[in-house]
């Protein structure tokens, strides 16, 4: 039979809990911790105890778990952060963001498989979830599944035609793949004047899909690449020598000189 003193030592800890989660409700995030871990502790000591087992389910402690989450990610302690974000995910199971930082915690600890079942976690919960995609394109990128990587980059355009970084990624897939006009579709993207003022970037993409065409086998296409980079950043020292070096390999000398003559 349960003594007086366990029972009062019981309701004292309930009280601290509900003490401490009215004060996390406020927003004071400096007790959060403090609190999880004494639930955690008084559970420990009274397994049995209905009002402690529903304190834990308090959405409070969820968004906790969530903080410890971002915590251990800013610790570099991602198997820590996955486990917070597990224990969150547990208690908020249709919280997307939580998926989505679950993921990418996989990902950082190297755990590429959980990662991609925590995106697509993240789908079943919200199938337009732009970064549920976009985690799950990193997989196939690291997989070097490309075929499937562009699809999903499509789907992200779909979903939002102006989202810059699928166009950006899927040019440079494209490029991998060798479908030069489905790439340079893409980079049509970055011409218009809104992308004025960021010339050397747009140069640097164009320089880096002129390394693909090359390394690829496709050199045919490099050196329009690096001729569109050039237009764009025409001092791009790499790019000219690129360029230079693609001439010489098709051995037209004519076209060497006037390279030497445009840039």
């Amino acid at each position: 039979m349960e003594s007086k003193s366990r029972r009062l030592n019981i309701e004292a800890l309930v009280l601290l809990c509900i003490l401490l989660l009215k004060v996390v409700d406020l927003q004071t995030n400096c007790v959060q911790g403090a609190t999880v871990r004494i639930l955690e502790r008084a559970v420990e000591i009274a397994p049995d105890s209905e009002r402690l087992s529903k304190l834990l389910e308090h959405r409070s402690i969820a968004l906790s778990y969530t903080d410890f989450g971002l915590h251990n990610v800013g610790m570099h302690d991602y198997v820590a952060a996955i486990i917070d974000w597990k224990t969150a995910i547990r208690k908020e199971p249709h919280n997307v963001g939580a998926y989505l930082s679950f993921g990418q915690a996989c990902y950082d600890a190297n755990e590429f498989e959980a990662g991609r079942n925590a995106f697509n976690q993240a789908l079943q919960i919200d199938p337009n979830s732009i970064d549920a995609y976009k985690g799950l394109a990193i997989y196939y990128w690291e997989i070097e599944d490309n075929e499937t990587a562009v699809k999903t980059y499509e789907k992200i355009v779909e979903i939002d035609p102006e989202y810059q970084h699928a166009h950006y990624m899927l040019a440079i897939e494209y490029a991998i793949l060798g479908m030069k006009e489905e790439s340079d579709a893409e980079m049509e993207y970055f011409s218009t004047d809104d992308f004025s003022e960021e010339k050397p970037g747009v140069s640097a993409l164009w320089h880096f899909i002129g390394n693909l065409y090359r390394d690829n086998g496709s050199r045919e296409f490099a050196i329009p690449a690096y001729i569109c980079s050039l237009d764009l950043a025409p001092n791009r020292a790499e790019t000219r020598f690129n360029l230079a070096q693609e001439y010489l390999h098709t051995g037209n000398r004519e076209i060497r000189l006037w390279l030497n003559m445009r840039y």
